[in-house]
């Protein structure tokens, strides 16, 4: 072959080699993109597996005394001895809601604890929030106030101690703000409570609280040291302002309540070292005086007791709400799963009850146990079997029945429950003293706190099926006992009409006893204040 400009220096390239090369790219190419592709497709279509995966948000359990984590103050709490196991048992019950917790009205009697001494030192938390302002404006800023408003707003709360595991919105002080984060505070947890009962500072730490996320609470993930009885049933929430939980057709439903009644002037304590009722007047524990005049008018608690919500998205994925304060879908999940676990282990258990109590297997295991002992004259396996039918008579005897309840009034005056499978029917035999001895069929002495006995608290200790428990202390401590029938009645009305001649007298000695009476109330506010501010 002859070549116009000489021959060439090297081999020359097949076209046809050309071709396959630029193919062979081509399907490189083409399968990168498909893959890519199928990434784009996976993700796009596993948009919901995703969701899925991520976490469940935490349910811190705070311990009685525990600090937490990046606590507001040192703590100010006076109280810190563990709870007595009967203040656990007197504690009133709430009906359990679809939420998996108990719901109660804050100022049912007997929710909180207290002693004669404050649970905690509320004039510390001011003084340390007034030398520590951008704590304070952190710690305001949770209740909508400002910072020379804290001193006032402090004076309405009232020391208290949980006599139940309490679900609560819990803030800590993290970066210059109030972080919050849902909690369950312990039984014996020392907190200040509004009017209304609702917790609103933890004294271990001086974390403000707010009322819970509406969320059921299976929905999260635990952390943090449970303690012994610690059981998510147990958990209660003080119902939100425009809430009230009723029964209907054997379930726990929460409707919408009337407009909130006003505040209490007092809260009906139980006496931690007497197990006795306790009144304590809400708020008014601070001295104020020196401070500025209070600018502005301080919320109201019906304002603040409202289900948790927040602007920010980090924050609602921190506590598993959306941002109408409706629960996340992944708390959702979480529960719906939590559910579905529950479920299988009752079916589980129940499937396996059956076969335990079965008059045939019972009638044949019982022979063979003791080989060496003879069977009954005349008699075999077969003829022990008869009695053994009396077996499922047990959880028919077991199986829970609605009290029953007659009369009408405000107030249970005869009760009847059973004792070791003996019916007991006890009496009042005076309604109208705070405690109640009982008159008891059996000749045993039992007490009870009369309020546990009115129609509010009857109301909550009793369940969605219909059956009322209440508390009865004897000599062999506190018992709660399931209630099989209750009369009501009515509490007398006092009438006082025999004074009308001793009023010409009473004047001039009703005069000297009034200054005693008021500085015997004023004494105990001096002596348990300190100066909120120097």
């Amino acid at each position: 072959m002859n070549y116009p400009n000489g021959a060439p220096a090297g081999p020359v390239s097949n076209p046809p080699n050309d071709r396959k090369q630029i193919i062979i790219v081509l399907a490189v190419v083409a399968a990168l993109l498909l893959t890519f592709l199928g990434i784009g497709a996976v993700y796009l279509t596993s948009g919901s597996s995703k969701v899925k995966a991520s976490p469940a948000p935490e349910l811190v359990l705070e311990a009685m005394n525990s600090d937490g984590l990046d606590p507001f103050a040192p703590s100010v709490a006076v109280s810190n001895r563990p709870l007595d196991a009967n203040a656990r048992n007197l504690a009133p019950q709430g009906p359990v809601t679809p939420r998996g917790v108990q719901a109660v009205e804050g100022t049912t009697a007997g929710l909180y604890g207290g002693t004669g001494e404050a649970s905690c030192d509320t004039a510390a938390l001011a003084n340390f929030l007034a030398n520590n302002p951008g704590k304070a404006a952190a710690w305001a800023s949770v209740f909508g106030i400002g910072v020379d408003q804290i001193p006032y707003y402090l004076d309405t709360l009232t020391p208290v101690v949980l006599t139940h595991d309490t679900w609560v919105t819990n803030y800590s002080y993290e970066n210059g703000v109030a972080t919050p984060f849902q909690s369950v505070l312990q039984a014996g947890t020392a907190v200040l409570v509004d009017s209304y009962g609702i917790p609103r500072v933890r004294c271990a730490c001086g974390n403000p609280l707010s009322p819970p996320a509406g969320t059921p609470l299976s929905g999260y993930r635990t952390v943090g040291s449970q303690w012994d009885y610690y059981a998510p049933r147990q958990v209660v929430y003080v119902n939100y302002h425009n809430e009230h939980t009723t029964i209907i057709n054997n379930t726990t439903t929460v409707v919408a309540a009337p407009n909130p009644a006003p505040a209490p002037a007092s809260l009906t304590l139980l006496d931690l070292n007497t197990l006795q009722p306790l009144l304590r007047t809400v708020g008014g524990i601070l001295n104020l005086a020196g401070l500025p005049p209070l600018q502005g008018a301080l919320p109201t608690p019906a304002s603040l007791n409202t289900p948790f919500v927040s602007p920010d998205p980090e924050v609602q994925t921190a506590n598993g709400v959306q941002a109408d304060g409706q629960p996340a879908e992944n708390v959702l999940r979480q529960a719906a799963e939590a559910t579905d676990s529950e479920s299988s282990s009752v079916a589980a258990a129940e499937s396996a009850a059956p076969q335990e109590g079965s008059p045939s297997v019972d009638a044949s295991a019982q022979v063979p146990v003791d080989p060496s002992v003879p069977a009954a004259p005349g008699g075999s396996s077969a003829a022990q079997a008869p009695p053994a039918p009396a077996a499922p008579a047990a959880p028919t005897s077991a199986a829970a029945t609605p009290t029953v309840f007659t009369g009408t009034g405000d107030i249970v005056s005869t009760l009847t429950f059973t004792v070791d499978g003996t019916q007991v029917s006890c009496s009042v035999p005076d309604v109208t003293a705070p405690t109640a001895d009982l008159i008891c069929t059996d000749g045993i002495t039992r007490t009870v706190s009369s309020s546990y006995l009115q129609t509010s608290s009857v109301t909550s200790a009793t369940d969605p099926v219909g059956v009322w428990t209440v508390p009865l202390t004897s000599g062999a401590g506190v018992e709660r006992v399931t209630v099989l029938s209750a009369a009501w009645t009515l509490i007398p009305t006092p009438t006082v009409e025999a004074p009308a001649p001793a009023t010409e007298t009473a004047p001039t000695e009703t005069a000297t006893p009034a200054p005693e009476t008021t500085t015997e109330t004023t004494a105990p506010t001096s002596d348990t204040s300190a100066p909120a501010v120097p």
